[in-house]
């Protein structure tokens, strides 16, 4: 049976004096944005009041280390989806600590604590982007659910903490939910330890699955 255990390792908030492990490196911007990403689970009291909720990402065209964010979402009693474009720069983009994005504009700022996929790939799989090939070069699309946990800090709210996915509605396991809770919680921040237990699932249903679908085949 192909494995869907996931591997949580927490880089703490920069703010911390938490010690990053040893090996953790943060995601590349190229990672982020190949994946349409469903926010499946917040602590931002205002989620309440929406439905969908998507997150994606594509290179600016200037050069630089600047990404696209696109967020969009659906009211709870309407079908039309609404989108907020905003541009965001990198600030450690060479994947040393946490890697954290700063929306000048929104006044928003993203901190990735955790990324990776729910699965670990046997000796003769190798991994090629959204693809798992072999030896022979024989390629297969990847099971595996990709994911990211991030610190939202914003002017109005303050800090929370957004879960994404790339499958959408209820992908992630329970146990993978479970270990992202626990991770925070040894956090030394009481603060932190509440917004473990906040977090709470988006509303989700089949309202965007049009949508999804063509986006599925834009990042495949």
């Amino acid at each position: 049976m192909l494995s869907r255990e996931a591997i949580i390792k927490l880089g703490a908030p920069r703010f911390t004096d938490i010690p990053l492990p040893t090996d953790f490196v943060g995601p590349s911007p190229e990672w982020l944005a190949c994946r349409q990403w469903h926010i499946s689970h917040s602590t931002q009291p205002q989620v309440a009041t929406k439905r969908n909720a998507r997150l994606s990402f594509r290179s600016a065209p200037e050069p630089g280390n600047e990404l696209i964010a696109t967020h969009s979402h659906q009211n709870l009693n309407s079908p039309a989806i609404k989108s907020l474009e905003s541009k965001l720069l990198s600030v450690n983009a060479d994947g040393v600590g946490n890697i954290t994005f700063k929306d000048t504009s929104n006044k928003r700022e993203y901190e990735i604590l955790a990324w990776g996929k729910e699965g670990q790939l046997e000796d003769w799989m190798i991994e090629d982007g959204l693809w798992i090939s072999d030896s022979s070069g024989e390629r297969r699309g990847d099971w595996r659910n990709s994911y990211v946990v991030a610190l939202v800090n914003e002017e109005t709210w303050g800090p929370s903490i957004e879960v994404w996915d790339q499958f959408g509605p209820a992908s992630l396991s329970s146990k993978t939910l479970e270990k992202i809770r626990t991770a925070l919680k040894e956090i030394p921040s009481t603060s932190f330890q509440a917004l473990a237990d906040q977090l709470k699932p988006t509303k989700a249903d089949n309202g965007r699955d049009a949508d999804d679908e063509e986006n599925w085949k834009r990042h495949r």
